[in-house]
């Protein structure tokens, strides 16, 4: 069980991190994969269907070159306005750009100018137009759209070359993070794999009858002074007849009688074991 759930990891972080890997090369720190300028043969309209442009919030960078400085128009419009408006113009009409540039397209028959400037249309969600280039960035909106690429008056677009770029936001920073995680889940389904504890385990410590030996004895507390023997004082009065009696220390200075001898008796030693 364990060497299958560390195989199973170990292949999803290789996987993860070679797909992480190849997104982090294609993007860059910029976060953008950019392809061009490439060359298009065709002196007609280029209208890209609405299937080449389905990823919402995708950045879209288009630049198009025409040589000897003549006026080219680069717009983005939702595919029906666009289609109603080169719908009987020839063109050519890309269904795919591949990778890194392998573009499919169609030749559409139709005639040769259109009805109106595109400079002059407002219904355009993004446009620019220029005099040998036109540089559109856009993001892609949350609609069917398409891009024209056409040119403006009696002009042509002969000689056209076009660069395109695709940014994803965070991209970079996603596929980074993609390649870290998995790194990390291919070296824990190595460990996992090959049985290494992921924890130390406790050392356990046996102690035995000599260590108890050779352990410091612990002295014996030392009583406090209230523990201490109190010291009992005691009177000795001797009458006329040599009769010997105690009395205490108030009664004897009650009846005012004078010390005339002090003895101080130690209590012997007591045996142990018996009593004092």
């Amino acid at each position: 069980m364990r060497t299958r759930l560390g195989l199973a990891t170990l292949v999803v972080g290789v996987l993860l991190a070679a797909l992480g890997g190849a997104v982090t090369a294609l993007l860059g720190p910029d976060g953008r994969y950019v392809t061009g300028p490439h060359e298009v043969r065709t002196d007609s309209l280029v209208v890209t269907r609405p299937a080449v442009l389905d990823w919402q919030g995708l950045e879209l960078d288009v630049l198009a070159e025409l040589p000897a400085e003549k006026p080219v128009f680069v717009g983005l419009g939702n595919a029906v306005d666009v289609e109603d408006y080169v719908g009987q113009t020839r063109r050519i009409v890309v269904d795919g750009v591949g990778r890194p540039w392998d573009p499919s397209y169609e030749e559409v028959d139709g005639g040769a100018n259109l009805d109106a400037s595109p400079v002059s249309l407002d219904w355009w969600l993004a446009a620019e137009a220029g005099l040998g280039a036109a540089h559109l960035s856009t993001t892609l909106p949350d609609e069917t759209v398409e891009v024209a690429i056409l040119p403006v008056g009696e002009a042509d677009l002969t000689g056209l070359r076009v660069s395109l770029a695709y940014g994803v936001p965070h991209g970079f920073a996603w596929s980074l993070g993609a390649l870290l995680l998995g790194l990390g889940l291919a070296l824990l389904g190595v460990l996992v794999w090959r049985g290494v504890p992921l924890r130390p385990e406790p050392a356990l410590v046996w102690l035995d009858d000599e260590d108890d030996e050779d352990e410091p004895a612990v002295a014996a507390p030392v009583p406090a002074a209230d523990d201490a023997v109190e010291e009992q004082v005691v009177y000795v009065l001797v009458d006329d007849d040599g009769t010997e009696h105690e009395i205490t220390a108030e009664e004897a200075a009650a009846a005012g009688y004078e010390v005339v001898e002090e003895v101080v008796v130690e209590d012997a030693p007591t045996p142990e074991g018996e009593p004092r």
